[in-house]
């Protein structure tokens, strides 16, 4: 995100309409670092050792598939074509119905990793936050046990059903 030097200063006023809600002094400390020109050739510049790199990638992947498509073998038997896992032969159907309580459970988890993961900017900038960073973790806590505790009640995490 690019900022120009009108919209910072905006932003400032705006803020200082809050009234003791910021620490204006550290805001302008932020502010001041922040370049407020933009300049479309510079980027370019910057960036243009990345999108040749992708290219290069997708070009590898893409012929790497070719030619593994066009150069390999292509001899079929029905060995070949039996289903293999890890070693075993397999028995039985493999359609049958399991529980799906253990991606649920995974699901889960990843879900609320995530969400934790929000809670490390806040703790880097915790000082110049402030009050206003206080409470917006606290809200967002809120919600994240609010969730929490609807799993509980509606005993996802139990095993025994």
């Amino acid at each position: 995100m690019f900022f120009r030097g009108i919209e910072i200063l905006n932003s400032v006023t705006k803020m200082k309409m809050l009234g003791s809600f910021f620490n204006l002094k550290k805001l302008k400390c932020v502010l001041k670092t922040i370049k407020c020109r933009y300049n479309p050739t510079k980027m370019l510049k910057t960036y243009f050792p990345l999108i040749i790199l992708f290219l290069v990638v997708q070009g590898f992947v893409v012929g790497t598939l070719i030619l593994t498509h066009l150069l390999g073998p292509k001899r079929e038997s029905q060995n070949k074509n039996a289903a293999f896992e890890c070693g075993v032969v397999s028995q039985g159907n493999s359609r049958a119905p399991f529980s799906i309580h253990y991606f649920v459970v995974a699901l889960l988890f990843v879900l609320f990793d995530v969400e934790v993961i929000f809670f490390y900017p806040w703790a880097v900038n915790f000082k110049l936050l402030g009050w206003s960073g206080l409470m917006a973790v606290g809200i967002f806590s809120l919600v994240v046990l609010s969730g929490f505790f609807y799993i509980l009640k509606k005993k996802v995490l139990e095993f025994d059903q």
